[in-house]
């Protein structure tokens, strides 16, 4: 089965798409292709180069809160790092426009997209504790969030029926949780949890379904 992994920016709790792929080799699925956004793109691209789940556990549990602003990293977090303007393109953190990146993953030929959601969604219940934000940048964090939440909503809900299955994993729903490098364990066992039941679920369908099809 050719299989497509797409992981979604979320800063920390991307953390999350670790754990996700850990259960995609369980389930026997090796992804061919992996598409990522923003730190799920720094996740895939180190599972790419051939890290192992242990070896991203071992660097996620050393991890600070400045590690996930170093100026020299591949993403650029909305609002603190703006964008930089290369070969005469103005180029921004891609989370601005596709924080899971569906698009790119449904021109892939492939059985089975699984794309892990660890962005900002309106599932995400309130915060009980804020953090110490400044009021405008409070605001700000706010409407980016309302408009990555839309994005998402709108690129699923415009999956075409022609292309390959699609597997929507919600691994992680948390606000103000991006430099929540304290909760990296959690993360790991949520993308690995959250992917088990949702292939287990994909999985199952598809056996009953051949099941009937090869029925007299």
């Amino acid at each position: 089965m050719r299989v497509v992994a797409v992981f979604g920016g979320g800063g920390a709790k991307s953390l999350a798409h670790a754990g996700a792929w850990r259960a995609l080799l369980e389930a026997g699925l090796q992804p061919l292709h992996i598409v990522g956004t923003s730190m799920g793109a720094v996740i895939g691209a180190a599972l790419a180069a051939g890290s192992t789940y242990q070896r991203i556990v071992d660097i996620a549990l050393s991890l600070q809160k400045k590690d996930f602003a170093a100026l020299d990293a591949s993403c650029a977090l909305p609002l603190y790092l703006p964008p930089q303007v290369i070969d005469g393109h103005r180029l921004g953190d891609g989370g601005l426009r596709a924080v899971v990146p569906l698009d790119v993953a449904r021109r892939i030929p492939a059985d089975l997209v699984v794309a892990v959601d660890v962005g900002p969604g309106f599932d995400e219940p309130p915060v009980a504790n804020k953090a110490p934000i400044p009021p405008l940048v409070r605001a700000h964090g706010e409407a980016i969030r309302v408009m990555m939440a839309a994005q998402t909503e709108r690129v699923i809900a415009d999956w075409p029926k022609e292309a390959p299955r699609l597997v929507m994993v919600r691994a992680v729903a948390e606000r103000e949780a991006t430099f929540a490098v304290d909760a990296a364990e959690r993360f790991l066992k949520a993308g690995y949890d959250a992917t088990t039941r949702a292939l287990g679920d994909t999985l199952d369908a598809q056996t009953r379904q051949t099941h009937r099809r090869g029925q007299p």
